[in-house]
């Protein structure tokens, strides 16, 4: 529920390391064509696709033919290689890992109010979040590294992270994780050592990311996806394993409100019957930009609220914007309660099927 009806709009960048940007046949250079190659195809390994739609790029640019039409013209469409093109031409394209050396950026911002009243990703940042893999392990390693980290959780051990100052926290699966802050003046700070273990909670062994990261196998598949994130005229579209229900209409449904507390009142009232029962009908025809984003008072209450968190300073207690005191929280653990039941338990895919 990372949606702006709860208080923060975000973006998302990628880039891969200089030898994937760089055509190795015509000089050690730059070349966008061999670029947008190398990240379509980290694109489709991360989605597990065999093939995938391009902007339209030239073959003669990385001297590789990846529409096995033997022959080196202009494609916009690839088939999914054994191995990266271009100055990565040596390094193999494996299913669900990315290359090392892929960088994220991702920023998180106030809810924006365009001139027109339209929700919008302003200027103004609360976080800045980025990632960068610094070593590749391959499949046995992960297994192993899996293995181990289920026998902590079984003995009950806390998880352990290598923070490494200036450089961000090792989250031991081959990320450097470093998060920066909005400060009391409104600057960026760097986060401190117990900040960023707010960071490696989803980035770590959650278990719903692909190689500890969400968002790019949710990115609009192919061609059609590369730009800056606009959810004008974007279909709820259902999760890769499922039916035809998009997943924020499963979301909704499942859970019975739209952010974790089950809180959010405008999402309550647009979507749910006075009894409390989902009305599918209010969905019917909805962009996601329609699903998701607040009205414009209560995306200024949800920045008001966001500003007493930056004043305090105090986010190790949490970072959500709250704009009342949440009631459907357990005030007191109960250890020996059982775990939930399997019956009530419920998961899906974090890719979306795009077709």
């Amino acid at each position: 529920t990372f949606w702006p009806t709860n208080g923060s709009t975000d973006d998302v960048l990628i880039r891969l390391s200089e030898s994937f940007r760089t055509s190795s046949c015509q000089g050690d250079v730059y070349s966008r064509d061999t670029y947008l190659a190398n990240l379509s195809i980290v694109e489709a390994a991360i989605k597990g696709l065999e093939r995938i739609s391009v902007p339209a790029i030239n073959e003669n640019a990385f001297c590789s033919d990846l529409n096995n039409d033997s022959q080196l013209t202009e494609i916009t469409e690839i088939i999914v290689p054994e191995q990266y093109v271009g100055g990565a031409a040596n390094i193999d394209v494996v299913t669900m890992l990315y290359p090392e050396g892929t960088q994220f950026l991702h920023s998180v911002r106030y809810v924006g109010i365009s001139e027109e009243g339209d929700i919008i990703v302003p200027p103004r940042m609360k976080e800045l979040r980025y990632m960068k893999k610094f070593r590749f392990f391959d499949e046995t390693d992960l297994l192993s590294m899996y293995g181990n980290e289920r026998q902590e959780k079984i003995d009950g051990l806390l998880p352990q992270y290598v923070h490494r100052g200036d450089e961000g926290t090792d989250n031991s699966f081959g990320w450097m994780v470093q998060g920066f802050i909005e400060d009391r003046d409104g600057h960026l700070r760097l986060q401190s050592e117990e900040e960023h273990l707010f960071c490696m909670g989803c980035h770590t062994t959650i278990g719903s990311t692909i190689d500890q990261t969400f968002a790019f196998a949710r990115k609009v598949t192919g061609a059609k996806g590369w730009g800056y994130i606009n959810l004008r005229g974007m279909r709820d579209v259902p999760f890769v394993g499922s039916g035809d229900e998009g997943e924020i209409q499963h979301y909704l449904r499942m859970v019975g409100g739209g952010n974790e507390f089950r809180e959010n009142d405008e999402i309550l009232d647009k979507f749910f019957n006075q009894d409390g029962t989902f009305d599918e009908d209010a969905l019917t025809g909805k962009d996601v930009y329609a699903l998701i984003t607040p009205s414009i008072r209560r995306a200024l209450e949800l920045n008001k609220a966001y500003m007493t968190i930056v004043r305090d300073q105090d986010f190790i207690y949490g970072r959500d914007a709250n704009l009342k005191p949440a009631a459907n929280v357990y005030m007191n653990i109960d250890e020996s309660a059982p775990v939930l039941p399997a019956d009530k338990q419920r998961q899906w895919d974090v890719r979306l099927n795009w077709d």
